[in-house]
């Protein structure tokens, strides 16, 4: 009897003459001594072990190494540059291939559990371990020893416009990207009047979009991810857009369809509420952090676990490894609609990802390029801030929790430090003066939801809140 050994030395030679994927038909021919149950039961231990993927489902079943790229790993950034659409693979096309044929000649499919059971962080690979690890190399930036969120804080602004922007318009949003900054403008603008009143439905997403992002933003790097912090996120994006409000932030608890596609999501809340946690804790014990990225970007959607939106929640999920690692952020600028629908599409029916992994690699590029040039014309961090972030959140906490006025806090928070730490010296009047401008200025974006980063309650900050309205009337 053939080795596994000798199976897989057979598999490896077939896959080098057919770098779209092996059948277990192809392998099987080729040893015909090893009997089929036996093929197919080392093509799934191999699978398990994280040393094959399995593409496209039933006849249409190919197999390829796990560290088989979807598209040369050094080529990555020239593609991007030069090319307003992926350069597909031969998986890729054959998926696309498969999508133009017509629904009713595509098999029904249902939530196929094995895709994330299956799954084992840091030994699987969705997008094949050497093109996760050349993305990590092309995004990594030069503050992976600093806070998590570093990186983020500093391309901030321009991200918000853009993720808006693009994540909506995959959605179908109508506005421009001039439409986009002239909107948040009006509403958030020195100048800003609040939404207008004839709000309408792509205003709001966009306006969502911006609020989750910013929410992202304060949250994650302290947090990390957890249910909690996802069923907020979908709070904040899916406010005002749907009609059953019980149904923000909550597992889905309707029957849900998808148009154009012969995939059918569970409709089991117990089920998905399971699986959601499932993929949470799997995607942050994932190390590479565009492996992870592309983790919840897939499964997310092919989970269906919110009554709507769930696209938007994996583009926005997505970025959270990014975030924490300090890896550049991923903004889908540039993506077509049609493309990343036929993406989604191949992970729903047939859980392949080709389409996706090449879609993901060629908009990562592109994303990590654009940040680049962004933070070259940003100014230099804020050294102040990064070097005196402890106290401006015990100051803030402070002006909350002990009614003091900024400076009050600021003046009792330095004494205490320089009592503690008296190599330290002492703190001129004009940065005691920057400090309590740093403090002002956390305290006016101080809300409920992000009241933890100073050690306060929610209820705590709606009190202060409250309390300083009722002073200025």
């Amino acid at each position: 009897m053939a080795s596994r050994e000798t199976i897989l030395s057979r598999f490896l030679a077939l896959a080098a003459e057919h770098p779209d994927g092996v059948k277990a038909s192809a392998l099987a021919d080729a040893l015909p001594s090893v009997s089929r149950p036996t093929i197919n039961r080392w093509l799934a231990k191999a699978i398990e072990e994280g040393r094959l993927r399995r593409i496209g489902s039933g006849p249409a079943t190919y197999y390829l190494p796990a560290d088989a790229d979807s598209q040369a790993a050094g080529d990555i950034e020239s593609r991007a540059a030069s090319g307003w659409a992926p350069a597909w693979s031969p998986a890729a096309t054959r998926a696309l291939a498969q999508l133009a044929k017509p629904l009713s000649s595509r098999p029904r499919s249902g939530y196929k559990s094995a895709f994330l059971g299956s799954y084992i962080s840091n030994e699987s690979s969705l997008l094949g371990k050497t093109l996760a690890a050349r993305l990590d190399e092309m995004s990594r930036q030069s503050l992976e020893q600093e806070p998590a969120g570093t990186y983020l804080s500093r391309i901030l602004e321009p991200l918000l416009i853009d993720m808006s922007w693009s994540s909506s318009k995959l959605e179908g949003n109508d506005y421009s990207l001039a439409d986009t900054r002239e909107l948040f403008a009006r509403v958030y603008g020195n100048k800003a009047g609040g939404a207008p009143h004839d709000i309408d439905r792509d205003a709001i997403m966009l306006l969502n979009h911006k609020e989750t992002i910013q929410f992202m933003a304060q949250t994650v790097p302290e947090f990390g991810l957890s249910i909690p912090i996802v069923f907020e996120m979908h709070r904040l994006l899916m406010s005002g857009l749907l009609a059953n409000e019980d149904a923000l932030g909550a597992i889905r608890r309707r029957v849900v369809t998808i148009g154009g596609t012969a995939y059918l999501p569970s409709q089991s809340p117990h089920f998905l509420q399971e699986h959601l946690q499932m993929i949470v804790e799997k995607g942050m014990l994932i190390d590479s952090p565009s492996e992870a990225a592309f983790f919840l970007w897939v499964n997310i959607p092919y989970l269906q676990p919110f009554e709507d939106g769930n696209k938007r929640m994996g583009r926005l999920l997505a970025n959270v490894p990014l975030i924490l690692r300090n890896h550049a952020p991923l903004s889908f600028i540039d993506v077509d609609t049609t493309v990343y629908s036929q993406a989604m599409l191949a992970v729903y029916e047939s859980n392949d990802v080709s389409i996706a992994r090449d879609l993901f690699a060629w908009a990562y590029a592109r994303s990590t390029r654009h940040y680049a040039e962004v933070l070259a014309t940003m100014p230099a961090p804020d050294v102040t801030i990064v070097r005196w972030r402890p106290q401006i959140k015990a100051a803030v906490n402070l002006v909350v929790a002990s009614n003091l006025s900024a400076e009050d806090a600021v003046t009792t928070v330095l004494r205490d430090f320089h009592e503690s730490h008296p190599e330290s010296g002492a703190t001129g009047p004009a940065l005691h003066s920057r400090i309590v401008g740093l403090v002002n200025a956390d305290l006016s974006r101080l809300e409920a939801f992000n009241a933890s980063r100073y050690g306060l309650s929610p209820e705590a900050v709606e009190r202060w809140k409250s309390a300083r309205l009722n002073v200025s009337r």
